[in-house]
């Protein structure tokens, strides 16, 4: 209600405050801390003090903390897991301000040309309500996450004074940071924490103003697109009935014509006004789009990290617990701010659903590959990007596979089954996944040719009349390679913070995953190192992994796509000219049906070709994977829960690899029948003779279901995932059988 109050206050008492003052307070705490440079006037003079803030405020403390990590990270898991968090987000920090100074002409353009040019409409008062509204939405939201940052310095600093005045013989600074002096003795003491405090609060409000300035900027495109929206609600509306009579006719078409030209330039005023807050809108993505990822990729870890350093405090202290609480808040909050702004510019602009762009999973999947070495581009680049192919694939898999093939030869010969089955099912993984990069590689032109052919018109000449259809198909796309990533990223998380588990319960330092190395990976800094190559290569390995297998999947869904489109199709010919129904005309659609069925069956045909041989490997070794996972797990005699989840999100990950595929092409084979049952909802009984023979060898044709097979053995059905699973128990039971035994 106070909010409310207050709003109405500025509205109806200040009428001169500005209707973005969302994005001007943001942009002036910008300026005080160093990071929005004058154009012109006092440029230079200012330089000096943005490079005093960037160097001697944001740089010194990113420095200090790193060398504390780097100091304290074998000693001390809660204080190193706060402290990396902290320098996560001051790394994104960096990056961001990075950003905001090289861009900084194209960011003022951006907000002259929303001042400017896209609101082209008289400022009514409905328009300036409407942006009051959305002002002070996105204002209220950066001045609560303000005050959760503010919340947790002053928590942080309050802290470190209060336990200076209780006991000075066990001093803390209010951040974590390492210095080439004694920073707890006086007077170093009392000048570091002041040094601490100005750096902690400046950076707090310099980084919360950025990410205030974007959220404002979102609102803004939000805001602009509801304006739109009310102008099209609003076009015709002032326009004059007819008058009766029939003297009147003439006074009527005059009026008539001159209400048809206002319609006709207000509309075309919407159409302009929509342009260009689609050309704000992909600026401002071009711009802040890898400094939003990056903070999303950076607030996962945070969180996590944050999280894990309160569960760790052994000492009951108000003001750490009240600082780690107000920062993990803000974290958090931080994200709920992007979502909740960008849904606001979805729901606004209806494309929740609109903007889903068809077969959009499929061209997911490639950039996946694309990103990560596995899909080289054509032209005069493609030699540049081989190089970095090859490195990614030394990086990614090259290592691992060189060092689990060493460490599970080196452990054959002691005989302990459950080592050699922990060494051997990550060491199939990997495999596997390194003959799908091989086969991605050699059959690139051919899996290119069928990237064209979905783009080609006997694909894509239906996708607007059939937009639902590939909505569908592309959501049900989207969902699988959201679960199926979900399963492997949760068991990499896990596995990749199993050593921070062990050191902070005491146990010995051990790898995420086991291998043999050259050199004593037990000792620091060869265990950090070591260890952060395996979890960075497990997770680029898991995207890698996860989008290969989406890319195959992705195009059996084109193919179950089309086959609803070519039913529909067949089912509505002559439907849409009852009265003046033309055999001429079916016969010709007939045959466009015909030609787009033989179109499908070669395209089902060609992927088949192309990876049925890495699928039917896939089976096979998912099939003994299953089984040595779950063998693992029972044999466990210490529960780490990291090493359990993990391990448990693996099966997982590996039983839904095997169940895309197989519920793929069991969706097609149905599909593909359903073909037969399409043509006797059409109008056939109207025609010809020679159309009843054409659909009747459409329907002899049908009847052979398409079915898919991995390496020509294995159907693609449910009834062989089934198949698969049960083998996976059987040998499971052998092999847990033969070990109580033994």
């Amino acid at each position: 209600m106070l909010g409310i109050n207050f709003r109405k206050y500025l509205d109806e008492k200040m009428k001169n405050i500005p209707t973005d003052y969302n994005t001007k307070i943001p942009i002036w705490v910008l300026r005080i801390t160093g990071a929005w440079r004058p154009m012109k006037k006092y440029s230079k003079i200012y330089l000096i003090w943005s490079t005093f803030m960037m160097t001697c405020v944001l740089g010194y403390l990113v420095l200090v903390q790193t060398a504390f990590v780097v100091a304290e990270v074998t000693r001390d898991a809660e204080k190193s897991a706060s402290t990396v968090s902290l320098l996560f987000n001051n790394c994104v920090h960096v990056f961001k301000v990075y950003l905001i100074i090289r861009h900084r002409k194209r960011i003022q353009k951006l907000l002259d040309r929303t001042q400017e040019r896209i609101d082209i409409f008289k400022d009514t008062e409905a328009s300036k309500k409407i942006r009051y509204r959305y002002a002070w939405s996105s204002f209220t939201h950066y001045a609560f996450f303000q005050f959760t940052g503010v919340a947790a310095c002053v928590s942080w600093t309050a802290n470190s004074i209060a336990q200076s005045l209780r006991d000075k013989s066990n001093r803390v600074l209010p951040l974590n940071a390492w210095y080439p002096y004694d920073a707890l003795v006086s007077p170093s003491y009392e000048l570091t924490v002041a040094c601490q405090a100005y750096t902690l609060f400046s950076c707090c409000f310099q980084n919360i103003a950025m990410d205030g300035f974007m959220i404002g900027y979102m609102a803004i495109i939000g805001c602009e697109l509801e304006i739109l929206k009310t102008k099209l609600k609003e076009i015709g509306d002032d326009a004059d009935e007819p008058v009766g009579g029939s003297d009147y006719e003439k006074m009527n078409v005059l009026k008539l014509k001159k209400v048809d030209e206002k319609i006709c330039r207000e509309l075309a005023l919407c159409v302009e006004h929509h342009i260009k807050i689609i050309e704000c809108a992909r600026e401002f993505q071009d711009i802040f789009h890898l400094a939003i990822f990056l903070q999303f990729m950076e607030n996962c870890l945070v969180i996590c990290m944050t999280a894990f350093a309160i569960s760790q405090l052994t000492e009951y202290n108000m003001s750490t617990i009240m600082g780690n609480l107000s920062y993990l808040m803000a974290i958090g909050y931080q994200l709920f701010m992007y979502c909740y702004f960008g849904n606001v510019v979805a729901i606004q602009k209806n494309a929740n659903m609109n903007s889903l762009e068809a077969n959009f999973h499929v061209k997911m999947s490639l950039g996946i590959n694309r990103w990560l070495g596995t899909w080289p581009p054509e032209g005069r680049y493609r030699w540049i990007y081989m190089f970095y192919e090859s490195f990614s694939f030394l990086f990614i898999l090259g290592i691992l596979l060189i060092v689990q093939t060493v460490n599970l030869t080196v452990i054959w010969g002691d005989h302990d089954v459950e080592k050699i089955i922990a060494g051997s099912f990550l060491l199939m993984t990997n495999s596997s996944h390194a003959l799908k990069v091989l086969n991605l590689l050699l059959r690139q032109n051919r899996i290119r040719a069928l990237l064209e052919k979905v783009s080609s018109d006997t694909f894509s000449k239906y996708n607007y009349r059939y937009e639902s259809i590939l909505k569908r198909y592309t959501s049900n796309g989207i969902f699988h390679y959201i679960a199926y990533q979900s399963f492997g990223t949760v068991a990499v998380f896990c596995w990749g913070f199993g050593p921070v588990a062990d050191l902070t319960a005491g146990r010995n330092r051990q790898l995420p995953m086991e291998g043999w190395y050259p050199y004593n990976v037990t000792k620091s800094p060869a265990f950090e190192f070591t260890c952060a190559h395996q979890g960075l290569a497990m997770l680029m390995g898991c995207f890698q992994n996860i989008g290969m297998d989406t890319l195959v999947t992705g195009l059996f869904t084109v193919v179950c796509c089309q086959l609803e489109i070519l039913k529909t199709n067949i089912s509505q010919i002559g439907a849409n000219d009852s009265q003046q129904f033309s055999a001429k005309v079916a016969e010709e659609q007939l045959e466009n049906c015909i030609k787009h069925h033989t179109d499908i069956i070669y395209f089902a045909r060609e992927i088949e070709a192309i990876f049925s041989g890495t699928i039917a490997m896939q089976f096979f070794v998912n099939c003994i994977i299953i089984c040595m996972t779950a063998f693992h797990i029972t044999q466990m005699k210490i529960f780490i829960p990291t090493e359990v989840i993990g391990t448990t999100m693996y099966i997982c990950c590996m039983t839904y690899q095997i169940f895309i595929y197989c519920w793929h092409g069991n969706e097609i084979v149905l599909h593909s029948e359903s073909v037969v049952y399409a043509a006797f909802m059409g109008n056939w009984w109207r025609c010809g003779e020679r159309y009843k023979r054409a659909l009747r060898l459409l329907m002899v044709r049908a009847n052979r279901p398409l079915v898919l097979k991995a390496g020509n053995i294995l159907t693609l059905s449910l009834q062989t995932f089934v198949v698969i699973l049960r083998a996976s128990y059987s040998f499971f039971t052998v092999l847990q059988t033969s070990t109580d035994k033994s």
